[in-house]
């Protein structure tokens, strides 16, 4: 109705109504209280991100002999690093979409999380047959299709309007679904492999 917020105005409601109806230490005091939260949230997850990367992949699966002083500057290099791809792909969209709200970035890298490791978890629990191999294959169609559903999808004539009125989870979701499931029927050796650590229990996977 009219006198309305909408679009990115309304994440502005909150910071107007502490700055007219509280006094300044108040006001102050808002201030910290969430920029607090939003570096105790940040650097949780660049200290989440860069373990993983360092202990999952670098460590686990190509250096399992490095030392832990090498792995603590790995991951010093590898927190810099996801930092710096955080903080430019942010201002890339700030600077490009102006119209982007803090909800959207939240909405779009919840849906990327989800359709990334759902549909593995889901089918490493319900089927026996899903494959190491499947599973890398499934977690990268999910990666890559949320912002190709989000901003390339949209884009195509015919179809386009369709996706445009879609939040990009679902399709995502599905194509990472479909690719793990093509993904162990074309993988014999996958299939063996696991009917033989089924049959040996005691084996590692």
């Amino acid at each position: 109705g009219e006198g309305g917020v909408l679009g990115s105005g309304g994440e502005e409601v909150l910071p107007l109504l502490v700055v007219d109806q509280l006094p300044p230490i108040m006001v102050g005091l808002f201030i910290a209280i969430v920029l607090s939260a939003i570096m105790s949230t940040a650097d949780s997850l660049l200290v989440l991100a860069s373990s993983s990367v360092v202990r999952d992949l670098f460590q686990k699966v190509y250096h399992p002999e490095r030392s832990d002083d090498e792995l603590i500057v790995a991951s010093r290099l590898a927190t810099g690093a996801l930092g710096a791809v955080a903080l430019a792909v942010a201002l890339a969209v700030a600077l490009t979409q102006e119209d982007r709200t803090i909800f959207w970035f939240a909405i779009f890298g919840w849906s990327g999380i989800a359709a990334t490791f759902c549909p593995t978890m889901i089918l490493s629990l319900a089927w026996d047959g899903f494959t190491r191999n499947a599973a890398i294959v499934s977690m990268i169609t999910g990666a890559v299709s949320v912002p190709l559903f989000k901003f390339g999808v949209p884009l195509l004539p015919g179809i386009g309007w369709a996706f445009g009125a879609l939040e990009e989870l679902p399709p995502s979701f599905f194509c990472a679904l479909c690719a793990g499931i093509v993904a162990s029927w074309l993988d014999p050796g996958g299939r063996a492999r696991l009917r033989g650590m089924l049959d040996e229990p005691g084996e590692e996977r």
